[in-house]
């Protein structure tokens, strides 16, 4: 173990390499998590605990650039945040090594106040998130975005509201969250995979900024296993109605082609293929929300989901937006889905294996959101399924709506899924094969200037069968 203290410079290892702010922003190569560790007095605390709120390349960019980091931390820094420890959590059932015969466990989770109160309860399983509170930091960022979603929340701009965002049969809600305090338990019902499964339990302290430490358990299921399928939501628009957003060409097509890709590349994988698309009209916030409903729930944890957007998106601080089809044009929260609101969409997909290719403007910006939910804890659990994100473009680029009849990232990825990403000549597509291909191959066809961001987490999956 590399115990070091907060100096602000960069720390080079074989295995990792990790560069810290005085703030105590972060940002780092490798499984650094893994080799090096914040000391604070005799605490030991794993840089997991912090990426919620501190993993920020784009601050730690600007803060070695000299640049004044004041209107972005509001006077958070971590030293501070640790005065408010996180709590403690202990899985109180099921117990590790026990076996079942049924898919179905109750999951006991006790989460014991440690003085700096109680926000955030997730679980996972097999590394894929599957319950939480849904409390997230939102900052009220400058611009129209956060604007229209700071007036949405009752506030106006500045400061960082403490929200849950919950998903009602119609609508995603936002309300004020209240830290809790004391002694919490929580059940969740929980369905098996066959073999083994990890279960996973965190909690952060009451503002949202420190993780607990991450307990786990594994159990093995002995039902039955049951053959995987195959889901896919493919979302595309071109017309905006938005001064701002000009029409697309492709996005349409985009959606289209990949939905029609996959459902006949993944017929000879997967026990049956489901495939909804929405496009124009049909891609509205609510649209989307009652897809992921309704496909959520025909859904078992053995699935496999594609998500596949086309579509205009913009990073701005802690979130992530993506435009659907509103009328009226502009920019409102019932138009724009954000980062937060794509991860309670996830939980309502029950697949433990799921893949998002989004190719927007800014697509790398869910760089600064979903990444630090799921790179901080996937990357603890070695065996761990996980979630893939394959994005168009780095969170600064605008991807290209143009190439050869379709987007950029969408020509190359349909290329690569009809055969030229099979590196190993094996007639399957993995999704890590796919993001090696799709990373080389942008970045060659745009010179540089477009330049994909991949994610992929946990086991590799294949999404395509081809002759060799």
């Amino acid at each position: 173990m590399n115990k070091l203290r907060i100096v602000g410079k960069n720390y080079i290892f074989p295995e990792a390499t990790l560069t810290v702010t005085p703030e105590g922003l972060f940002c780092g190569a490798g499984d650094f998590n893994k080799f090096i560790h914040f000391s604070r007095g005799l605490k030991i605390y794993d840089f997991n605990q912090f990426y919620d709120v501190f993993y920020r390349p784009d601050l730690v960019e600007k803060k070695l650039r000299g640049e004044d980091l004041s209107k972005e931390m509001r006077g958070l820094n971590l030293t501070e945040a640790l005065d408010k420890p996180p709590p403690k959590v202990e899985i109180q059932a099921p117990q590790e090594g026990q076996e079942f015969r049924s898919r179905e466990v109750t999951v006991k989770v006790k989460v014991q106040d440690a003085g700096g109160q109680v926000g955030d309860i997730r679980l996972l399983h097999n590394g894929k998130l599957v319950e939480s509170l849904g409390v997230y930091r939102l900052a009220r960022e400058e611009g129209p975005a956060g604007v229209a979603l700071a007036r949405a929340e009752g506030g106006g701009r500045g400061g960082v509201a403490l929200r849950r965002v919950t998903v009602d049969p119609k609508a995603l809600q936002s309300t004020p969250f209240e830290p809790q305090k004391g002694v919490i338990t929580k059940e969740y019902r929980v369905t098996l995979v066959n073999g083994d499964n990890t279960l996973t339990a965190c909690a952060f302290n009451g503002p949202n900024t420190v993780m607990s430490e991450m307990v786990s358990v594994r159990v093995r299921c002995l039902a039955p296993a049951r053959p995987p399928e195959l889901y896919v939501l493919a979302v595309g628009l071109n017309t905006f109605d938005h001064p701002g957003l000009p029409d697309l060409t492709y996005a349409v097509k985009d959606a289209r082609d990949l939905a029609g890709l996959l459902a006949q590349a993944g017929k000879p994988l997967y026990h049956k293929v489901h495939v909804q698309t929405l496009l124009e009209e049909e891609a509205s916030k609510a649209n989307i929300l009652k897809a992921a409903r309704d496909l959520g729930q025909r859904m078992w944890p053995e699935d496999v989901l594609v998500v596949a957007m086309a579509t205009h998106g913009r990073a701005d601080g802690y979130r992530y937006f993506l435009y659907t089809h509103a009328p009226g044009g502009g920019d409102s929260p019932e138009r724009m889905l954000t980062s937060p609101e794509l991860m309670e969409i996830s939980k309502a997909f029950r697949a433990l294996k799921q893949v998002w290719f989004l190719d927007t403007c800014q697509a790398g910006g869910i760089k600064g959101a979903m990444t630090p939910l799921y790179d901080g804890r996937v990357s603890v659990l070695a065996k761990a399924l996980g979630m893939h994100v394959l994005a168009g473009a780095g969170s600064e680029q605008v991807a290209r709506d143009d190439y050869q009849g379709n987007g950029l990232f969408t020509h190359f990825l349909l290329k690569g899924l009809k055969g030229a990403a099979d590196a190993n000549q094996d007639g399957r597509i993995q999704v890590q094969e796919l993001g090696a291909y799709l990373n080389k191959m942008v970045g060659e066809a745009s010179r540089g200037d477009q330049v994909p961001f991949i994610r992929t987490f946990g086991e590799d999956l294949p999404l395509a069968l081809v002759s060799k």
